[in-house]
C-alpha cells in the first residue's frame, strides 16, 4: 500500500443536503480513508475483502435513498445519476469478482478509482441535484 497517498478530507462545504445524504457521503469518505489508514494492505486480506464488501453494500443502499429522493422531485438528470450509480455497483462488483477468483485486485487500484469517483460525483453530480432540491419545494 502506497503510505503517501492522502486521506481524503470531508470539508463543510461538501454537505450538499443537509441531511443523511451528507452523513452517508461521511462515511464513504471514511471507508475509503480505511484502505489509506491500512499500512499493509495485500491483495488478499481479509482486512481488503470487508472493505470491498462494505462498498459495494453501502454505495447500493446510499444510491437507492438518492434515486427515490430523484424520482420524489422529478429530477431531470435521474437517469444519467442513476447510470453512474450503476457504472459505480458494476466496477466495484468486478473488484469484488476479482477478488474472490484467481485473480487479484490492487488495494491501490481501487483506492484510486474509488476516491476519484466519490469526489467527483459528489462535487459534480450530487451538486446539481443539491441546487435542484434547494429551488424545489423538496428538502
Amino acid at each position: 500500500m502506497n503510505s503517501t497517498v492522502a486521506k481524503i478530507e470531508w470539508l463543510e462545504e461538501y454537505n450538499l443536503f443537509k441531511s443523511e445524504i451528507d452523513d452517508q457521503h461521511k462515511k464513504i469518505f471514511t471507508l475509503v480513508n480505511e484502505i489509506i489508514d491500512t499500512e499493509r494492505l495485500y491483495p488478499k486480506s481479509e482486512k481488503f475483502a470487508i472493505i470491498l464488501s462494505q462498498l459495494t453494500d453501502y454505495g447500493k443502499e446510499h444510491f437507492k435513498i438518492e434515486e427515490d429522493i430523484m424520482i420524489k422531485c422529478n429530477f431531470p438528470g435521474y437517469e444519467q445519476h442513476r447510470k453512474e450509480h450503476q457504472d459505480y455497483i458494476l466496477k466495484v462488483a468486478m473488484f469484488n469478482f476479482n477478488f474472490n477468483s484467481a485473480n487479484f485486485t490492487e488495494p491501490d487500484i481501487v483506492l484510486d478509482f474509488v476516491s476519484k469517483w466519490w469526489y467527483h460525483h459528489i462535487l459534480y453530480n450530487d451538486l446539481h441535484l443539491a441546487q435542484f432540491l434547494h429551488g424545489s419545494d423538496l428538502k
